[in-house]
């Protein structure tokens, strides 16, 4: 598996949508390429932070700190 195979398999791997062997393979690369075990990371706090909170049920103001707070520790950026 390449760097791109992997970029393109990571959300369907988060969601549990493949059998054993690919998830082998995508567990391989990320075993081999710094690269893309950071993205893997940083996919996984994402997703880990979004099934802990409800963010809807959240003040207006709670949401922005906890994005930004978010943005800083992760090192992206996204929009609100």
């Amino acid at each position: 598996m390449n760097c791109l195979e992997f970029q393109k398999k990571l959300i369907d791997f988060f969601e549990q949508n493949y059998k054993d062997k690919k998830c082998k393979a995508i567990l391989k690369h990320i075993e081999i390429c710094e690269k893309c075990r950071e993205l893997y990371e940083s996919y996984k706090k994402i997703i880990d932070c979004a099934r802990l909170l409800r963010l809807n049920s959240l003040p207006e103001d709670c949401k922005e700190i906890l994005y930004e707070n978010l943005k800083k520790k992760l090192n992206i950026d996204f929009e609100i």
